[in-house]
């Protein structure tokens, strides 16, 4: 296991829609396992994948526990064969949000992203909001990406 030589306690939640959603606890739990490495993060546990099949709660939960904290992923689909994705990486190591984003954007066809970054060191001040694409992250960024 690497060292962590600074603690950061970004928590970094990400909603969005999802055109062509996972369907398989396996699809899940392989892009765990690899937004896990992509952003430079060690598995501690998991991941932990299970498929829901009840009326109004529809879709897939992954969980996994990183040695610097966790990543959540929630799945609900809709009639239409969309679902709509709520998503947290909570981590004390730094890690690149737009390497998250281009994952869901390639893998599922992502869209419509609104993301909140918390900085949990300073009382959970809200570091950023969604921005429009292009736009680079920020302490006041309002993002919204389509």
């Amino acid at each position: 296991m690497s060292q962590i030589s600074h603690l950061n306690h970004k928590h970094v939640i990400f909603k969005a829609k999802l055109s062509s959603p996972p369907t398989t606890e396996l699809q899940v739990h392989r892009w765990i396992e690899a937004i896990v490495s992509e952003i430079g993060m060690e598995f501690f546990m998991g991941p932990y994948v299970k498929k829901s099949d009840l009326e109004g709660n529809k879709g897939i939960t992954g969980v996994a526990i990183i040695t610097t904290s966790h990543v959540a992923l929630h799945t609900f689909d809709n009639d239409d064969g969309t679902s709509d994705l709520q998503l947290d990486v909570y981590s004390c190591k730094c890690f690149e949000k737009q390497i998250v984003i281009d994952s869901l954007k390639v893998l599922w066809d992502a869209h419509s992203f609104e993301i909140l970054e918390l900085d949990r060191n300073n009382n959970l001040r809200i570091e950023s909001k969604t921005a429009e694409l292009g736009k680079g992250w920020g302490p006041s960024d309002l993002l919204y990406w389509d």
